[in-house]
């Protein structure tokens, strides 16, 4: 099958890494293509664009295809796209948001022969209740994939799209990666210079500092569970613009500003090492990836992972079984640091459990084969005409 992948951003965020990479692990299979957006600035680089030639994607030229909406590009990469589905070169676009989405499932419709349309929903907030969305769902869409179950029910809900339209398959993450053999090699190194001397047990949480992504609620609970046990240490991995208000003010009102250590933003080996310090995970709120792909990772690195009950979360992570899916209680998570910091053969059972489970369910090889079988189906089906 000749497929086109697109995205419509050309910064590395949200979704921009778990669209490259199934494109890239589909190649194994199907003939595959890439279109993203292009970066406005003549002094930074593309980075998704970068990433997609890395992992050995042919990139489509000359779209623009922008974030948000705007008329005078959108024509122009709505006429491009017409022109190129028209040729009879895909028989299949799969978009990864909302604006490609629109215009490559416009040109799909136009296209002849037949060109399915195709659209991974991250999470429950990419299901979308707005105009464009509805539209979208209603007139342009074969299939979806969701990346949770929680998703999968969001997307029925708005736009009653038929059961066997719409695919659930995991968000995947690259397992060997973030094996515990390879991190171990670099743990050592990364505790030394976040400076976790000794036998403290560090907690990290992998996320842009964000007001809703409920970082009040980490710092209370841990400044509470620190004055019950001396070596726990927290981890922030993410910056944010109000990093300041949100995290460094918080830190030093509740007196643990030594027991946490902000590693800032970090990308490739930089954050392979920052995970490969850390005993254990957390994870509270979605952020602009709504497979919350960061908590997969955690999981894939052997750590458990403490999180709350907003989904996908707990889809992600079995309490009890590979750590805690909790209510948004400080207390609550108060007590879950104190037992991981105490108990080294928790963290241990729940660590290789959490692994065992990314390995079986969030591989990119199994997610490349649920989304292969997903399209497979819909040829079967075919375009569908009428929401």
């Amino acid at each position: 099958m000749r497929i086109l992948h697109t995205l419509a951003n050309w910064k590395w965020t949200g979704p921009a890494e778990p669209a490259v990479r199934l494109a890239a692990e589909l190649k194994g299979s199907h003939e595959v293509a890439f279109a993203c957006g292009t970066c406005p600035y003549a002094d930074l680089e593309n980075e998704v664009a970068r990433a997609a030639e890395r992992a050995g994607l042919a990139l489509l030229p000359g779209l623009r295809l922008s974030k948000h909406f705007a008329p005078a590009s959108a024509a122009r990469d709505f006429l491009a796209l017409s022109r190129l589905l028209r040729q009879g070169r895909f028989d299949l676009v799969h978009a990864h948001l909302l604006n490609d989405h629109l215009l490559a499932g416009a040109a799909a419709r136009r296209a002849l022969p037949a060109c399915l349309i195709v659209r991974t929903v991250y999470g429950v907030a990419d299901a979308g209740r707005g105009l464009r969305a509805r539209f979208a769902c209603a007139r342009l869409l074969d299939g979806a994939i969701a990346s949770s179950q929680a998703a999968a029910d969001a997307l029925r809900a708005a736009h009653a799209l038929p059961e066997e339209r719409v695919f659930v398959v995991p968000g995947a993450v690259d397992t060997a990666r973030f094996s515990p053999e390879r991190l171990a090699g670099l743990r050592a190194a990364a505790r030394a210079e976040l400076r976790l001397d000794g036998d403290v047990v560090a907690g990290g949480i992998v996320a842009r500092i964000q007001h809703q992504r409920r970082f009040d609620l980490l710092f209370q609970a841990f400044a509470a569970a620190a004055a019950r046990e001396a070596r726990l240490r927290l981890v922030v991995i993410g910056r944010g613009t109000h990093a300041a208000e949100l995290a460094q003010a918080p830190v030093q009102r509740l007196g643990i500003a030594g027991r946490v250590h902000f590693a800032g933003y970090r990308a490739g080996e930089a954050y392979d090492a920052a995970l490969a310090a850390l005993d254990f995970g957390v994870f509270l709120v979605p952020g602009s990836d709504g497979s919350c792909r960061a908590a997969r990772e955690l999981a894939a690195a052997s750590l458990p992972v403490v999180a709350t009950t907003r989904p996908p979360l707990p889809e992600i992570v079995e309490h009890g079984a590979t750590g805690f899916v909790l209510p948004e209680e400080p207390e609550r998570f108060a007590a879950a640091f104190v037992e991981l910091a105490r108990d080294a053969g928790a963290r241990a059972r729940l660590g290789a459990a959490a692994r065992e489970r990314a390995c079986r369910l969030f591989s990119l090889p199994r997610q490349a084969e649920q989304v292969d079988r997903a399209y497979e189906a819909l040829a079967r089906l075919g375009p569908r005409r009428r929401a």
